[in-house]
């Protein structure tokens, strides 16, 4: 099995208590997020690139922090609270 493609811990408010984050320490994690925990409703342009950004730091197996940069923009685009320093 592949060891995790880490990234610095990430704070996003995604299915947790109001003003609580869940806290995301790689790759993996970032993609399963905006592929079964993102809502539909915010699903826009940001979420489109965030994904293709996980999806091909997964492939190439490299790219881990450009990918957590463009979650990050996602997020901010949806009105989805992030914290960079969690």
């Amino acid at each position: 099995m592949l060891k995790p493609m880490d990234i610095r811990p990430l704070g996003v408010a995604i299915d947790v208590k109001p003003g609580g984050y869940r806290v995301v320490t790689n790759v993996q994690q970032m993609a399963e997020i905006l592929a079964n925990r993102w809502p539909d409703d915010k699903r826009n342009d940001g979420w489109e690139a965030a994904r293709a950004a996980c999806a091909s730091a997964l492939e190439t197996w490299s790219n881990a922090e450009g990918a957590r940069a463009t979650f990050i923009t996602a997020a901010e685009k949806s009105n989805i609270r992030v914290n960079a320093d969690a």
